[in-house]
């Protein structure tokens, strides 16, 4: 049957820009399965400008609606087969409206007397909350029975009921074979889906310290072996079929240094590496990898589940994209081995009720210049980054080649937050002598950014469009950013909106956002969870039905 829609559609397509009177006979159910399947939702919106009548078809169709949000949204719907689509269709523009006019209510408190400084560590994932070696119910913050204080590194799935779990070594323990455990989050037993419940990877014995960030994608799980710097050798990332225990391969990047990965979509993964200097805190020359994970023909050597790493070969990149020479006064300060530099939104992973993002929207960069006396975080759109691959660039791209178009340099915005939904990015600031914060929302993502602009103009009440008009300010490539840590100067134009307004709220030191929710923490204190509420969530917990209404 996709093959007899994917026939038509040119067809179609060539109609539309010459007549449409062929069509007009075609029942309403037939047009939209055909649009359903078209390549993109901006197809099936040109579609309904060609007649009213395709415009009222378009507009009152459940389906199509739900088409255009996820594409615009660059999400899917995972779970099982059995949807309700007028449910999933209310609840994604709900998460669409709610970050166009945020109402933050709290829905849960609770004292926390054990966070302490320097461990604070927030990682909200599918409705749970990791706080330290802590995990919580995001919507209730009872504990949850899951991970221990002699587990270091998690991975959670739970669409697949997945915990990866990797035990504590100590420094002085010879055995230099690392544990990476594939259990049941509900039973805390050996997945029954994996074929090796147990990959046991050897290291090099000359290498003293050992941290192993790790993360899921679907089958796909990656780990990474960050390296003393006194063993002068890059990292490792290696990635696995978690299934199958195959893996698929081996990464080392090609400068001996600090690095980091995520996921740009499912076939690719994004390295940030960075070189050492003479000081253990520093770094310089960053460079950002593109490599292809897409599953290569398996050999002997790389099935499960004992692996000798130094025995694997080494995956090329797909295209490194380079930055331009860092002042020796701006180098990458880095005092914590364990600090992240780079961060993006979970790929294949629930942010709603059966919705995931199908890629990475945007990626960010938190980095500190001057012994931390300057702070930036760099945003890069996942989709320009896409671009460049469907274009079959490959080698190297030197910054006036992609970053001025690509990417956006903000200084003195938050550095808490660790996780953000999407392409969105929350700042929470306040000065020391107000009561009230002030809540930024910021969207790096141009068909949402769109939407946001389009949600605003077709509001009916001119008092409410007037408040979100004033509150929503455009930046666009004619207002660049001027950055002046690189040995020449140079500008970044990525477009982005922000959505900025007061809240009155206690104060905390660290912020998080997950899915529709905002968690803060206030160490030694207490943890607080807030809703992202508008008038949308209201009328549904009092059961009023929102209409389709027009995109």
């Amino acid at each position: 049957a996709m093959a007899v829609w994917h026939h038509i559609i040119p067809k179609i397509k060539f109609q539309m820009h010459a007549t449409t009177a062929s069509l007009q006979d075609l029942a309403a159910e037939l047009v939209i399965r055909i649009l359903y399947f078209c390549d993109d939702y901006q197809s099936i919106v040109r579609f309904s400008g060609v007649s009213r009548r395709y415009s009222c078809l378009v507009k009152n169709s459940v389906t199509l609606q739900l088409r255009i949000e996820l594409d615009a949204n660059e999400m899917e719907i995972i779970g099982d087969s059995t949807y309700d689509y007028p449910d999933l269709l209310q609840r994604l523009r709900r998460y669409r409206d709610v970050w166009i006019d945020p109402k933050p209510s709290k829905t849960k408190h609770k004292s926390a007397p054990k966070v302490f400084y320097p461990h604070l560590q927030l990682i909200p994932n599918e409705g749970m909350l990791r706080v330290n070696s802590e995990w919580f119910h995001l919507n209730t913050l009872e504990p949850l029975p899951i991970g221990s204080t002699n587990i270091e590194e998690y991975a959670f799935d739970k669409e697949q009921d997945l915990s990866v779990q990797i035990p504590v070594k100590s420094p002085f323990n010879f055995d230099w074979t690392i544990h990476i455990h594939l259990q049941s989050i509900v039973s805390g037993s050996p997945h029954l889906l994996a074929q090796h419940s147990v990959l046991q990877v050897t290291v090099d014995p000359r290498l003293l310290f050992i941290t192993k960030p790790c993360q899921l994608m679907r089958n796909i799980l990656v780990v990474i072996f960050n390296y003393t710097s006194r063993s002068r050798l890059s990292p490792d990332i290696v990635v696995w079929d978690w299934r199958s225990g195959n893996l698929l391969y081996r990464i080392v990047p090609p400068v001996v240094g600090h690095c980091e990965a995520a996921f740009l979509d499912g076939s690719h993964l994004v390295v940030f590496a960075t070189a050492p200097t003479e000081y253990y805190d520093q770094q310089r020359s960053p460079t950002l990898l593109i490599y292809s994970i897409a599953p290569p023909s398996w050999s002997p050597d790389q099935t499960g589940p004992n692996f000798w790493l130094r025995t694997i070969p080494n995956h090329t990149p797909s295209l490194r994209l380079e930055f331009p020479e860092l002042l020796e006064s701006a180098l990458i300060f880095k005092p914590d081995v364990r600090s992240r530099l780079l961060y993006s939104n979970g790929i294949g992973q629930q942010v709603l009720s059966q919705l995931a993002y199908t890629s990475a929207i945007t990626l960010r960069l938190h980095l500190s210049m001057h012994q931390g006396k300057r702070n930036f975080i760099v945003f890069i759109s996942g989709s320009k980054l896409r671009e460049y691959l469907r274009q079959g660039r490959s080698g190297t791209m030197q910054w006036d080649e992609w970053g001025e178009g690509t990417t956006r340099w903000l200084e003195n915005v938050s550095y808490d937050v660790s996780s953000t939904p999407g392409p969105r990015y929350l700042d929470i600031s306040r000065s020391k002598s107000s009561r009230v914060a002030t809540l930024s929302l910021f969207n790096f993502h141009m068909p949402s950014m769109r939407r946001q602009l389009s949600q605003i103009s077709l509001e009916t009440n001119a008092y409410k469009q007037a408040r979100l008009a004033t509150r929503m300010k455009l930046i666009d490539s004619d207002n660049p950013s001027i950055v002046d840590i690189f040995k020449r100067q140079i500008v970044s134009r990525l477009p982005y909106t922000v959505v900025t307004k007061g809240w009155d709220t206690p104060f905390c030191s660290s912020w998080v956002a997950d899915g529709e929710y905002i968690v803060g923490v206030e160490p030694r204190l207490y943890i607080s969870v807030y809703k992202l509420h508008n008038q949308a969530d209201a009328n549904v917990s009092h059961g009023v039905s929102i209409p389709s209404g027009s995109d």
